[in-house]
């Protein structure tokens, strides 16, 4: 079922508040840092708790 959105935030405002992104940056650092560069990495917000769904190699992407 359709139904229009008529809250201008969130129509043109941020998804996630600054602090939640910053908890997004420290943990895709972590799983760099322990599975090396070029990760897919799924996550998701909960009770404004951060939880990591899944992390595995990038297997579609190609270099320029």
């Amino acid at each position: 079922e359709e139904a229009p959105v008529e809250d201008r935030e969130k129509i043109t405002g941020f998804c996630l508040q600054d602090a939640q992104l910053s908890q997004m940056v420290h943990l895709a650092n972590l799983c760099e840092s322990q599975f090396g560069a070029g990760r897919d990495i799924e996550w998701g917000f909960e009770n404004n708790i951060l939880y990591l769904l899944q992390c595995r190699s990038i297997t579609t992407w190609k270099a320029a």
